[in-house]
């Protein structure tokens, strides 16, 4: 268990880091862009309304969505 959550941290880590493009710690409306579900929840996903979206932001919403059964727990 414990290195399938090593394995998803590195694979977040990944995806965030390239999404931030500009390497500021967040994600913002443009940078967004490169994945649709990011653009379509932005407002939503964005809950301190700072027009970025964090590391904590994206790791809440992520963590929601697998408690909803939304995203798979991966393996």
């Amino acid at each position: 268990m414990t290195a399938r959550i090593a394995k998803q941290r590195v694979e977040f880590d990944r995806g965030f880091a390239a999404a931030d493009v500009n390497g500021d710690g967040g994600i913002d409306r443009n940078e967004a862009k490169i994945h649709e579900a990011l653009v379509e929840h932005f407002d939503k996903l964005d809950t301190d309304k700072d027009g970025k979206l964090s590391r904590r932001e994206m790791t809440a919403a992520l963590l929601a969505a697998m408690q909803q059964g939304n995203v798979a727990a991966g393996g």
